[in-house]
């Protein structure tokens, strides 16, 4: 049921929205994401990105506004760039990945969110980088991705499979649907710090030694990355899930 706020700010990440009224009810309708959707998304989250310093990271060598022009032509949208129907309603949350930065140096740059008050959560958090209570390099990744480009997936704010332990989640996910590897939830975090207030968020699409899944959360006012158990359920955690299907940028 959708109130008010939601009718006239719309939903989260999605430029359009359609509302269909009949003389009986209101109905929404939500449209796919097409290519001129996703240009209107994607810049800010490159953008968002380059505050952090990645474009310094990818090219160390160029001067500042040659790395940032080379850095947002990486993330250009291939022409039949879209979201595919089935993903719509259950996974709605466009979001943009760079893996050619290491885990562990995101972590540390996660400490300008603070630094640059880039969001107001961050302004209660006690340390500023995201502190990393597990091996960061035992980490083994089960869902594919490309590693030396940009990509895009469509996933959710990590709410959909709370309450529940990962185990249970993965029986109940759709067919065109994956868990997210680690390094996706951290970049979601880097762009989203609220969807992490008061939860966790698995790194579905991860693993460690002993089957641990790994696990972001921002408890106590601390970003760090954690480890438990699979098959156990907690109420505040949630676990992240997106489509199997990514998309290249830079083309």
């Amino acid at each position: 049921m959708l109130n008010r706020a939601e009718l006239e700010a719309g939903q989260r990440g999605r430029p359009d929205r359609v509302i269909r009224v009949s003389q009986t009810r209101l109905e929404r309708v939500i449209e796919p994401f097409t290519r001129a959707d996703l240009e209107k998304v994607v810049p800010g989250q490159v953008e968002r990105y380059i505050a952090l310093g990645f474009h310094s990271e990818v090219y160390p060598k160029l001067e500042e506004d040659e790395a940032k022009a080379r850095y947002r032509a990486d993330f250009t949208l291939p022409k039949d760039a879209a979201q595919k129907p089935e993903y719509v309603g259950h996974l709605d949350v466009v979001s943009v990945h760079d893996p050619r930065i290491p885990l562990t140096r995101k972590h540390e740059l996660a400490a300008r969110i603070k630094e640059l008050d880039l969001d107001e959560v961050a302004r209660r958090w006690t340390t500023t980088r995201v502190d990393e209570w597990i091996d960061i390099s035992n980490i083994e990744d089960l869902t594919t991705y490309p590693t030396d480009i940009p990509y895009l997936v469509f996933t959710h704010d990590g709410q959909k499979y709370r309450k529940i332990s990962v185990t249970q989640a993965k029986k109940q996910f759709k067919d065109f649907e994956v868990g997210s590897p680690q390094g996706e939830v951290t970049d979601l975090f880097l762009q989203e710090p609220a969807f992490f207030v008061d939860i966790g968020i698995y790194g579905g699409g991860s693993r460690l030694r002993y089957g641990y899944i790994p696990f972001l959360d921002t408890f106590y006012g601390r970003p760090s990355v954690h480890a438990y158990s699979p098959g156990k359920p907690d109420a505040y955690w949630g676990v992240l899930s997106r489509g199997k299907i990514y998309i290249p940028l830079g083309s």
